[in-house]
């Protein structure tokens, strides 16, 4: 049985301790920035929970301690819509490459499921329909 500490080499377990202290760190501050604006401190900890976008959580920080929170919902969207055309361009991509992993378009696909359960629709209905008996 292959364990994590078996699998992953000393680079990775580094780059990802790496990662984790960074993300430790951003936490932190975004905890003390939240709390010293005045905000709840389940509010700090349903926003590091619920919102997945560092750059939005720092931006309604100061939004709600203004007094904004409509501004912060908006503000944290359009900064956040950066991200759309990343995702569009990249769509196109991963949904070639998803077509080609399984074997091509869907239609190749639907037929070759038809063909595997017996041929088309038609053919299935006119052999059932000899063998019961009929023309």
């Amino acid at each position: 049985m292959r364990t994590i500490w078996r699998s992953a080499d000393r680079d990775l377990l580094r780059d990802a301790g790496a990662i984790a202290v960074a993300v430790v760190v951003i936490g932190v501050s975004f905890g003390a920035i939240a709390v010293a604006s005045g905000l709840p401190g389940w509010l700090v900890v349903a926003m590091s929970l619920l919102v997945f976008a560092g750059g939005a959580q720092f931006l309604s920080v100061g939004l709600l301690a203004a007094g904004g929170p409509l501004a912060a919902v908006l503000g944290g969207l359009l900064l956040n819509a950066r991200h759309v055309p990343f995702g569009l361009a990249l769509a196109s991509e991963r949904s070639s490459e998803a077509s080609d992993a399984v074997g091509g378009s869907g239609s190749e696909r639907s037929s070759e499921a038809s063909d595997a359960v017996g041929g088309s629709g038609s053919e299935r209905s006119s052999e059932a329909s000899d063998a019961v008996g009929g023309s």
